[in-house]
């Protein structure tokens, strides 16, 4: 059963256009933020999409059920700043960990 802390998502399409070889990546980069994957039911927040304009069967199934349809980037722009501050500390503590070897 869905959490309402958590936002679940549905893919379809490539994101590669916007920066990631596979959906798997795309998943990686965003869990830390609370989004989940999840079937294409009533409790899917979004279906996440290359082409906005597509006819896809998931695409008609998500109006069907209510899930806002977005491309990859909409979804990445809301994470932007938190995707920033976790990228710069990454890179201090490995900076952090680099003196501390030398």
């Amino acid at each position: 059963m869905p959490t309402r802390n958590k936002i679940y998502i549905e893919m379809t399409g490539s994101p590669r256009e916007f920066g990631f070889k596979t959906k798997e990546k795309f998943l990686e980069t965003l869990a830390p933020f609370g989004v989940e994957h999840c079937p294409l039911t009533k409790g899917c927040d979004y279906l996440v999409t290359n082409n906005i304009l597509s006819s896809t069967n998931k695409m008609k199934k998500a109006s069907y059920f209510g899930a806002k349809i977005i491309t990859y980037g909409d979804l990445l722009s809301q994470f932007t700043v938190q995707l920033r501050s976790k990228k710069i500390e990454d890179l201090k503590k490995k900076m952090l960990e680099k003196q501390k070897s030398v």
